[in-house]
């Protein structure tokens, strides 16, 4: 079959078996997808009339998800689906066991990086390969919670419950809004607090993320803004 049509039949697949075993890598849950940087404009067009977004610090580090079993942390994995417990193990901010209740599997993606803001994505990366790994000057931030179908918003109230930091979110309802923020990232007047690369824009409603699905690479309803946007 295309590509095409493989990953029509992928997102398919993931719309009614999240957790299918054709849709695992080998390091345990889901993939971890990238993100597009088409423009803005472009991507816009693609989105129903009146959609509203949010948008979050692009933080510099290394996708990392995180399986929980009846709240207790029992895998975690890179995008290249290498696993990653004995890293995550370590870092503080990363629950071993989460505040609320839960039962069945409770899958959280993130970003793992450094304190040091010009070396985050090196640090994290070197700290995955290292054969004797330390959590020393490692944080996680929480930017999806798997399965949620409220809201961007509720979404990163519930991680905080069960004790995930989460980045900063601003919602917005029109591209100047967007255009705007984006540019005082450029001038370093937002998110100053996180080492980031670019911007993260995201459908609001989880139901028309859903709705929206994704190819084999990049979620349709996210989008990456950086210097160049």
């Amino acid at each position: 079959m295309t590509d095409r049509e493989f990953d029509l039949k992928k997102a398919k697949l993931a719309l009614v078996a999240l957790h299918a075993p054709e849709l695992k890598v080998p390091g345990g849950g889901t993939h971890l997808l990238s993100l597009d940087t088409k423009d803005l404009e472009e991507w816009w067009q693609t989105l129903p009339q009146g959609t509203a977004v949010v948008v979050q610090p692009k933080i510099d580090g290394c996708a990392i998800g995180l399986r929980y079993r009846d709240g207790v942390l029992e895998a975690a994995w890179t995008r290249s689906g290498r696993s990653a417990m004995r890293v995550v193990e370590l870092v503080p901010s990363v629950p071993k066991v989460l505040r609320e209740e839960s039962e069945g599997l409770t899958e959280v993606h993130g970003e793992l990086y450094g304190l040091e803001r010009l070396t985050s994505q090196q640090r994290a990366a070197s700290a995955l390969r290292r054969t004797r790994p330390n959590g020393d000057g490692l944080l996680f931030s929480a930017y999806k919670l798997v399965n949620s179908l409220s809201s961007e918003s509720c979404s990163q109230v519930a991680l905080g419950k069960i004790g995930f930091d989460t980045p900063d979110t601003i919602v917005c309802t029109s591209r100047g809004q967007v255009r705007e923020l984006h540019q005082r990232w450029l001038q370093g007047a937002i998110f100053e607090q996180w080492p980031t690369d670019g911007i993260v824009v995201k459908v609001f409603d989880q139901r028309l993320q859903r709705k929206l699905g994704a190819n084999s690479v990049a979620p349709r309803w996210a989008l990456a803004m950086k210097r160049y946007a």
